[in-house]
Protein backbone atom coordinates (compact mmCIF):
# COMPACT_ATOMS: atom_id res chain seq x y z
CA UNK A 1 0.00 0.00 0.00
CA UNK A 2 1.41 3.40 -0.90
CA UNK A 3 1.48 6.46 1.27
CA UNK A 4 -0.93 8.20 -1.12
CA UNK A 5 -3.71 5.78 -0.20
CA UNK A 6 -3.18 6.23 3.52
CA UNK A 7 -3.20 10.01 3.88
CA UNK A 8 -6.16 12.11 2.85
CA UNK A 9 -5.11 15.78 2.78
CA UNK A 10 -7.67 18.52 2.42
CA UNK A 11 -9.06 18.50 -1.12
CA UNK A 12 -7.70 21.45 -3.13
CA UNK A 13 -10.13 23.90 -4.68
CA UNK A 14 -10.40 23.94 -8.46
CA UNK A 15 -8.34 26.69 -10.08
CA UNK A 16 -8.83 26.91 -13.84
CA UNK A 17 -5.40 28.24 -14.72
CA UNK A 18 -2.03 29.07 -13.19
CA UNK A 19 -1.29 32.73 -12.64
CA UNK A 20 0.97 34.87 -10.51
CA UNK A 21 -1.95 36.45 -8.71
CA UNK A 22 -2.49 38.73 -5.75
CA UNK A 23 -4.55 37.16 -3.00
CA UNK A 24 -7.35 39.68 -3.38
CA UNK A 25 -9.46 38.43 -0.48
CA UNK A 26 -6.74 39.60 1.92
CA UNK A 27 -6.66 43.24 0.85
CA UNK A 28 -9.61 43.76 -1.52
CA UNK A 29 -9.12 47.53 -1.72
CA UNK A 30 -5.85 47.28 -3.59
CA UNK A 31 -5.81 49.32 -6.79
CA UNK A 32 -5.21 47.50 -10.10
CA UNK A 33 -1.83 49.22 -10.41
CA UNK A 34 -0.81 47.81 -7.02
CA UNK A 35 -1.86 44.32 -8.08
CA UNK A 36 0.16 44.74 -11.24
CA UNK A 37 3.24 45.62 -9.17
CA UNK A 38 2.74 42.53 -7.05
CA UNK A 39 2.44 40.37 -10.16
CA UNK A 40 5.66 41.91 -11.48
CA UNK A 41 7.35 41.03 -8.18
CA UNK A 42 6.24 37.42 -8.37
CA UNK A 43 7.34 37.19 -12.00
CA UNK A 44 10.72 38.56 -10.88
CA UNK A 45 11.06 35.74 -8.33
CA UNK A 46 10.07 33.12 -10.90
CA UNK A 47 12.61 34.49 -13.33
CA UNK A 48 15.34 34.19 -10.68
CA UNK A 49 14.51 30.65 -9.58
CA UNK A 50 14.38 29.51 -13.21
CA UNK A 51 18.20 29.70 -13.14
CA UNK A 52 18.33 26.25 -11.49
CA UNK A 53 16.70 22.87 -12.12
CA UNK A 54 14.81 22.93 -8.80
CA UNK A 55 13.37 26.35 -9.57
CA UNK A 56 12.21 25.30 -13.02
CA UNK A 57 10.60 22.26 -11.44
CA UNK A 58 8.71 24.46 -8.96
CA UNK A 59 7.34 26.57 -11.81
CA UNK A 60 6.34 23.48 -13.79
CA UNK A 61 4.85 21.79 -10.70
CA UNK A 62 2.75 24.88 -9.92
CA UNK A 63 1.52 25.09 -13.51
CA UNK A 64 0.64 21.39 -13.76
CA UNK A 65 -1.17 21.41 -10.40
CA UNK A 66 -2.82 24.79 -11.06
CA UNK A 67 -1.34 26.28 -7.88
CA UNK A 68 -1.63 30.04 -7.59
CA UNK A 69 1.30 32.01 -6.20
CA UNK A 70 0.14 35.00 -4.18
CA UNK A 71 1.48 37.88 -2.09
CA UNK A 72 -0.41 39.00 1.00
CA UNK A 73 0.09 40.97 4.19
CA UNK A 74 0.92 38.34 6.78
CA UNK A 75 2.04 38.92 10.37
CA UNK A 76 4.34 36.53 12.18
CA UNK A 77 4.93 34.11 9.29
CA UNK A 78 6.99 34.04 6.10
CA UNK A 79 4.19 32.40 4.12
CA UNK A 80 2.10 29.25 3.82
CA UNK A 81 0.63 26.74 1.39
CA UNK A 82 -3.16 26.44 1.49
CA UNK A 83 -4.44 23.03 0.26
CA UNK A 84 -8.06 24.26 0.30
CA UNK A 85 -7.26 27.26 -1.92
CA UNK A 86 -4.49 25.44 -3.81
CA UNK A 87 -2.36 28.49 -3.25
CA UNK A 88 1.17 29.37 -2.14
CA UNK A 89 1.13 32.67 -0.23
CA UNK A 90 4.25 34.77 0.42
CA UNK A 91 4.29 37.60 2.95
CA UNK A 92 4.55 41.02 1.33
CA UNK A 93 6.83 42.15 4.16
CA UNK A 94 9.73 40.00 2.94
CA UNK A 95 12.66 41.18 0.88
CA UNK A 96 13.37 39.26 -2.32
CA UNK A 97 15.95 36.91 -0.78
CA UNK A 98 13.63 35.77 2.02
CA UNK A 99 10.65 35.66 -0.36
CA UNK A 100 12.43 33.33 -2.78
CA UNK A 101 13.53 31.05 0.06
CA UNK A 102 9.93 31.00 1.28
CA UNK A 103 8.71 30.13 -2.21
CA UNK A 104 11.06 27.12 -2.20
CA UNK A 105 9.90 26.13 1.30
CA UNK A 106 6.16 26.49 0.73
CA UNK A 107 6.18 24.82 -2.68
CA UNK A 108 7.95 21.91 -1.02
CA UNK A 109 4.93 21.71 1.31
CA UNK A 110 2.69 21.65 -1.77
CA UNK A 111 4.75 18.78 -3.16
CA UNK A 112 4.43 16.94 0.17
CA UNK A 113 0.68 17.44 0.16
CA UNK A 114 0.23 16.28 -3.44
CA UNK A 115 2.41 13.24 -2.63
CA UNK A 116 0.20 12.31 0.32
CA UNK A 117 2.29 13.54 3.25
CA UNK A 118 0.14 15.42 5.74
CA UNK A 119 -0.96 15.29 9.36
CA UNK A 120 -3.95 13.01 9.60
CA UNK A 121 -6.27 11.14 11.98
CA UNK A 122 -4.92 7.88 10.54
CA UNK A 123 -1.80 8.54 12.64
CA UNK A 124 -1.47 8.53 16.42
CA UNK A 125 -1.00 11.88 18.20
CA UNK A 126 2.71 11.17 18.72
CA UNK A 127 3.19 10.23 15.06
CA UNK A 128 1.36 13.39 14.00
CA UNK A 129 4.00 15.34 15.91
CA UNK A 130 6.75 13.48 14.03
CA UNK A 131 5.01 14.04 10.68
CA UNK A 132 4.59 17.76 11.38
CA UNK A 133 8.24 18.18 12.35
CA UNK A 134 9.48 16.01 9.47
CA UNK A 135 7.52 18.07 6.94
CA UNK A 136 9.11 21.26 8.26
CA UNK A 137 12.60 19.76 8.39
CA UNK A 138 12.24 18.50 4.81
CA UNK A 139 10.93 21.86 3.55
CA UNK A 140 13.86 23.68 5.18
CA UNK A 141 16.39 21.20 3.78
CA UNK A 142 14.93 21.71 0.30
CA UNK A 143 14.91 25.50 0.73
CA UNK A 144 18.57 25.54 1.81
CA UNK A 145 19.67 23.22 -1.00
CA UNK A 146 17.86 25.21 -3.70
CA UNK A 147 19.01 28.56 -2.28
CA UNK A 148 22.62 27.35 -2.24
CA UNK A 149 22.37 26.25 -5.86
CA UNK A 150 20.98 29.69 -6.70
CA UNK A 151 24.05 31.17 -5.04
CA UNK A 152 26.26 29.07 -7.30
CA UNK A 153 24.17 30.28 -10.26
CA UNK A 154 24.92 33.92 -9.40
CA UNK A 155 22.07 34.85 -7.03
CA UNK A 156 23.38 34.61 -3.43
CA UNK A 157 20.64 36.72 -1.80
CA UNK A 158 18.30 33.85 -0.90
CA UNK A 159 20.99 31.74 0.78
CA UNK A 160 22.52 34.72 2.60
CA UNK A 161 19.07 35.79 3.83
CA UNK A 162 18.49 32.29 5.16
CA UNK A 163 21.80 32.37 7.06
CA UNK A 164 20.60 35.53 8.85
CA UNK A 165 17.19 34.06 9.69
CA UNK A 166 16.21 32.11 12.84
CA UNK A 167 16.93 29.00 10.73
CA UNK A 168 20.51 30.05 9.98
CA UNK A 169 21.98 27.11 11.89
CA UNK A 170 20.52 24.84 9.19
CA UNK A 171 22.07 26.72 6.27
CA UNK A 172 25.38 27.00 8.15
CA UNK A 173 25.40 23.23 8.70
CA UNK A 174 24.61 22.65 5.03
CA UNK A 175 27.33 25.03 3.83
CA UNK A 176 29.92 23.50 6.15
CA UNK A 177 29.08 20.05 4.81
CA UNK A 178 29.38 21.14 1.17
CA UNK A 179 32.62 23.01 1.83
CA UNK A 180 34.20 19.95 3.42
CA UNK A 181 32.78 17.54 0.85
CA UNK A 182 31.57 19.14 -2.42
CA UNK A 183 30.04 15.83 -3.52
CA UNK A 184 27.55 16.11 -0.64
CA UNK A 185 25.63 18.74 -2.61
CA UNK A 186 24.59 16.13 -5.16
CA UNK A 187 24.63 12.85 -3.24
CA UNK A 188 22.06 14.03 -0.68
CA UNK A 189 24.24 13.93 2.41
CA UNK A 190 24.23 17.73 2.81
CA UNK A 191 20.43 17.75 2.72
CA UNK A 192 20.33 14.90 5.25
CA UNK A 193 22.59 16.97 7.52
CA UNK A 194 20.26 19.96 7.12
CA UNK A 195 17.20 17.79 7.86
CA UNK A 196 18.80 16.39 11.01
CA UNK A 197 19.92 19.86 12.09
CA UNK A 198 16.30 21.05 12.15
CA UNK A 199 15.63 18.68 15.07
CA UNK A 200 18.64 19.97 17.05
CA UNK A 201 16.84 23.21 18.01
CA UNK A 202 14.40 22.44 20.86
CA UNK A 203 12.40 25.63 20.23
CA UNK A 204 11.53 24.51 16.72
CA UNK A 205 10.45 21.08 17.88
CA UNK A 206 8.39 22.49 20.75
CA UNK A 207 6.62 25.01 18.53
CA UNK A 208 5.64 22.58 15.78
CA UNK A 209 4.83 19.79 18.25
CA UNK A 210 2.45 22.15 20.03
CA UNK A 211 0.82 22.98 16.69
CA UNK A 212 0.35 19.27 15.98
CA UNK A 213 -1.18 18.66 19.43
CA UNK A 214 -3.45 21.64 18.90
CA UNK A 215 -4.73 19.97 15.72
CA UNK A 216 -5.24 16.64 17.51
CA UNK A 217 -7.08 18.36 20.36
CA UNK A 218 -9.42 20.12 17.91
CA UNK A 219 -10.24 16.78 16.20
CA UNK A 220 -10.27 14.46 19.21
CA UNK A 221 -13.55 12.78 18.25
CA UNK A 222 -12.20 11.86 14.84
CA UNK A 223 -8.99 10.49 16.35
CA UNK A 224 -10.97 8.48 18.89
CA UNK A 225 -13.20 7.02 16.16
CA UNK A 226 -10.15 6.11 14.04
CA UNK A 227 -8.40 4.42 16.97
CA UNK A 228 -11.42 2.44 18.14
CA UNK A 229 -12.65 1.36 14.68
CA UNK A 230 -9.48 0.86 12.64
CA UNK A 231 -6.51 1.57 14.86
CA UNK A 232 -3.73 3.97 13.94
CA UNK A 233 -1.47 3.40 10.97
CA UNK A 234 2.13 2.86 12.08
CA UNK A 235 4.49 5.55 10.82
CA UNK A 236 7.39 3.44 9.56
CA UNK A 237 10.89 4.28 8.38
CA UNK A 238 9.86 3.33 4.83
CA UNK A 239 6.99 5.83 4.84
CA UNK A 240 9.16 8.61 6.22
CA UNK A 241 11.86 7.83 3.68
CA UNK A 242 9.44 8.74 0.90
CA UNK A 243 9.37 12.37 2.00
CA UNK A 244 12.93 12.75 0.70
CA UNK A 245 12.11 12.30 -3.00
CA UNK A 246 13.62 15.10 -5.12
CA UNK A 247 12.67 16.48 -8.55
CA UNK A 248 15.60 14.73 -10.24
CA UNK A 249 14.40 11.33 -9.02
CA UNK A 250 16.94 10.88 -6.22
CA UNK A 251 16.07 10.56 -2.53
CA UNK A 252 18.28 12.27 0.06
CA UNK A 253 16.74 10.27 2.92
CA UNK A 254 18.02 6.94 1.64
CA UNK A 255 21.06 6.45 3.82
CA UNK A 256 22.05 3.12 5.30
CA UNK A 257 21.87 2.99 9.06
CA UNK A 258 19.51 5.94 9.59
CA UNK A 259 16.22 5.25 11.36
CA UNK A 260 13.83 8.09 10.50
CA UNK A 261 11.40 7.17 13.28
CA UNK A 262 14.06 6.87 15.98
CA UNK A 263 13.63 8.53 19.37
CA UNK A 264 16.07 11.27 18.37
CA UNK A 265 13.32 12.63 16.06
CA UNK A 266 10.57 12.30 18.68
CA UNK A 267 11.93 14.34 21.59
CA UNK A 268 9.39 16.89 22.80
CA UNK A 269 11.77 18.88 25.03
CA UNK A 270 8.89 20.25 27.09
CA UNK A 271 7.12 18.72 30.13
CA UNK A 272 3.78 20.40 29.38
CA UNK A 273 3.71 18.89 25.89
CA UNK A 274 4.23 15.43 27.40
CA UNK A 275 1.37 16.15 29.78
CA UNK A 276 -0.87 17.26 26.90
CA UNK A 277 0.06 14.17 24.92
CA UNK A 278 -0.86 11.93 27.85
CA UNK A 279 -4.22 13.67 28.30
CA UNK A 280 -5.00 13.39 24.58
CA UNK A 281 -4.05 9.71 24.45
CA UNK A 282 -6.29 8.99 27.43
CA UNK A 283 -9.09 10.97 25.78
CA UNK A 284 -8.81 8.87 22.63
CA UNK A 285 -8.92 5.70 24.73
CA UNK A 286 -5.45 4.41 23.96
CA UNK A 287 -2.85 3.38 26.52
CA UNK A 288 -0.55 6.34 27.04
CA UNK A 289 2.95 6.23 25.57
CA UNK A 290 4.06 8.96 27.96
CA UNK A 291 6.19 8.19 30.98
CA UNK A 292 6.05 10.92 33.61
CA UNK A 293 5.63 11.40 37.33
CA UNK A 294 2.07 12.76 37.34
CA UNK A 295 0.33 11.92 40.57
CA UNK A 296 -2.34 9.18 40.29
CA UNK A 297 -5.82 10.60 39.93
CA UNK A 298 -4.63 13.99 38.74
CA UNK A 299 -7.51 15.86 37.09
CA UNK A 300 -6.98 16.57 33.36
CA UNK A 301 -6.87 20.16 32.24
CA UNK A 302 -10.04 21.73 30.88
CA UNK A 303 -10.35 22.24 27.13
CA UNK A 304 -9.90 25.97 27.59
CA UNK A 305 -6.77 25.52 29.70
CA UNK A 306 -5.30 23.20 27.09
CA UNK A 307 -6.04 25.57 24.22
CA UNK A 308 -4.63 28.54 26.12
CA UNK A 309 -1.46 26.77 27.18
CA UNK A 310 -0.81 25.30 23.74
CA UNK A 311 -1.27 28.78 22.27
CA UNK A 312 1.17 30.23 24.80
CA UNK A 313 3.75 27.52 24.06
CA UNK A 314 3.51 28.17 20.33
CA UNK A 315 3.86 31.92 20.88
CA UNK A 316 6.79 31.53 23.27
CA UNK A 317 8.80 29.04 21.27
CA UNK A 318 8.15 30.14 17.69
CA UNK A 319 11.60 31.04 16.32
CA UNK A 320 10.90 34.51 14.97
CA UNK A 321 8.52 34.34 12.01
CA UNK A 322 7.44 30.75 11.42
CA UNK A 323 7.63 29.29 7.96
Amino acid sequence: MTINTLFQPEKPSKILHFQAAFFQTVTPKKKPRDRSKLKERIDHWLNIISKIEEGRYIIQFSQENKIQIAVAKEKGIYGYFSPSKNMTVISSTLKDGDAIGTLFHETRHAIQCKSGFWCDAALSPRDNILMSCAMEADAEAFCVMASYKLKLAGYPEAFEAHKKSPYGDISNRFEKMVTENPASLEDGSAMRAAYDRWFKNPNRVISYAANALKMVHASLIGFSRQYNQKGFMPLTHEIMEGIGELPNGTNYQKAEGRDLVADTYKKLHHPELLEFLEILERGIGMPTTVSNDNKPGKEPKSDKDMRDQLRNIIKTYSPGMMR
